[in-house]
Parts: structure tokens; sequence; C-alpha cells
């Protein structure tokens, strides 16, 4: 884990440096490794993916995994589902994602450059992945846009999965020596925003514990009166 350089225990967003923001943006953009937690925590993740989704996902399903990173836990859900889509602000990670499908043969999956800031009319899929991409969003708004998209994806009792890092009385932003700013939102306000959004919690996983934080994989449904898209990213 990288050394934090400045805490501040709570967020007006109205009063955030734009500068540090953008600099943790840079930072995603140009990332080339998004593993920044110890190798096991990777393996709990993919174990409990391949364990629990098979209850989710039918073979016929489609997917969208916004903010895919480099692929590996795309390939995952594209072993479950016909057809799953990513997307990622990193081109370099994109490229790896593109390289590693190849090798593996994997050809129901595809992956693009995108900004998640900027929202998007989304395809309609049977079940969105967001994985550790929320902690790394300083503005609630934006946060909102994208669970709108999510909903906007999906029918009534499709699957939203999310695997995040919120505080448990820790700080709640975080800037890290590398340029990494991570956002850990409390616990209550954070799946306040989900399920206002119209998700509904299905069940949630323990994955990392550290003092003042918990880093959990959540799978919701999408209830039948989500709110229009254009509401939520507004």
């Amino acid at each position: 884990m990288h050394t934090v350089v400045a805490t501040t225990q709570s967020v007006d967003e109205s009063l955030l440096d734009a500068a540090l923001v953008q600099a943790g943006k840079r930072y995603w953009q140009q990332c080339r490794n998004t593993f920044l937690a110890p190798a096991d925590y990777y393996e709990r993740q993919a174990m409990l993916l391949a364990r629990v989704l098979p209850a989710y996902l039918r073979g016929s399903a489609t997917a969208l995994d916004l903010g895919c990173g480099n692929g590996v836990f795309t390939l995952i859900v594209a072993r479950l589902v016909s057809r799953v889509h990513g997307v990622d602000l990193s081109p370099a990670l994109v490229d790896e994602a593109r390289e590693l499908a190849r090798r593996t043969e994997t050809a129901n999956v595809t992956f693009s450059v995108r900004d998640l800031e900027s929202p998007a009319v989304p395809e309609r899929v049977d079940a969105v992945f967001c994985m550790g991409v929320l902690v790394t969003i300083t503005s609630d708004v934006v946060v909102r846009s994208i669970l709108a998209e999510a909903a906007a994806a999906l029918p009534a009792g499709g699957v939203l999965v999310l695997r995040d890092s919120v505080s448990v009385g820790g700080a709640e932003l975080v800037q890290h020596d590398t340029g990494y700013l991570a956002r850990y939102r409390p616990e209550r306000r954070f799946l306040d925003l989900v399920t206002g959004a119209g998700f509904k919690l299905a069940e949630s996983h323990v994955l990392l514990e550290w003092p003042g934080y918990v880093n959990r994989m959540m799978i919701f449904r999408r209830t039948a009166d989500a709110p229009a898209m254009d509401v939520l990213a507004g």
C-alpha cells in the first residue's frame, strides 16, 4: 500500500482543490497497474466472483464492465456470460486487456477507452460491474451519473456488482504519494448513493479490512422504480 501524504476527515466538494483532483485523474489516465493491494486480495476477489456470480447470471446474459483496468476480472465475467464489454480511462490498460483477451482466445469480450465522467447512453445489458472505481472519484455528482448509467443499462432485477472501499471511521479523502486520490465515503452514505440510484443490496462480502476502512464486494439488484438517467446525471 502507498504512503499517505494527506488526509481530510470529511469532504466539502465545493472546496476541493482542482489541481489535486486533476492530478488524481491523471494518475488513472496514465495508469499501467491497477493492482495496488497484496496479490492474495485479488485472488480472493477472483474466487468470490467465480463462486457467487453463477447464481445471478445465466450463460445467455450480457454484461458491461465500467473501469475494467487490465481486463483480468472482465475475462472472469466472460466465462459466465455470452458477451461482455469493458471500458477504462487508461489507453495502456485497455491495450493490455485486449492483448489478454487475444492470448487467452476469449472471443466474447471487447474493450474501449472511455472517461466515465462523461455520461453515455448505455447499451442494455443484464449485469453491470464497477470494481474499485467509485473510490477513485471525488465528486458525488459523477458517482450518481455512473450509477444512473448502470440503472439505465439494466432491466428491473438486473445485477450491479460493486467492489469498493469505504470509511468506517477513517479519513474520507486520502492522497497517496503516487498521486492517487481516494475518497473513502462513509459506509452508510455510500450505500445511500447506490440505493438512491434505484438499487437494492442483495449480498455483501468483506475482502479486506484495515483501521478505519473496509473493502467490500457488493451485489445489488435494480429496482423497478429506478430514477431516469437524466435526473441523476444533472
